[in-house]
């Protein structure tokens, strides 16, 4: 299967965000962001994520290093689309920052409306070019 490119929400903010990171995270995050391109899912530090507007991906490191992305328009946009990147406070447990939450929930009804859009006018192109045929 033909490599997706990553289309980044920020890629400035991205960069100040995980340019930091240990080369061990980077290197492990990239190895599963990779594994998404090519249009698997990884076998590990990789879960779903419900209640967004979209299906998310949140990808990990043991160390806290979370990435969200998602698949769900990589087959109108060809691309794995990555909302966001944050270290977890260990001291949520499993749970997610409210900010953090409140953050992606955002992008991911941006992104939402965004691919609608596109997919609307896609669907309108399609039945011009029906109508003329």
């Amino acid at each position: 299967m033909e490599c997706r490119p990553l289309e980044f929400w920020n890629l400035d903010e991205w960069r100040t965000i995980v340019t930091p990171w240990p080369k061990a995270v980077k290197k492990a995050i990239g190895a599963n962001l990779r594994v998404l391109q090519h249009g698997e899912r990884p076998a590990s530090h990789c879960k779903a994520l419900r209640d967004f507007a979209v299906p998310l991906l949140e990808l990990w490191h043991r160390s806290g290093q979370r990435v969200i992305c998602t698949t769900a328009y990589s087959g109108e946009s060809g691309r794995i689309h990555v909302l966001d990147a944050f270290v977890k406070d260990s001291g949520d447990g499993r749970k997610m920052r409210r900010t953090d939450k409140e953050r992606i929930e955002l992008r991911a009804k941006e992104l939402k409306n965004r691919m609608d859009e596109v997919e609307r006018t896609s669907q309108k192109a399609k039945n011009l070019r029906d109508k003329l045929h």
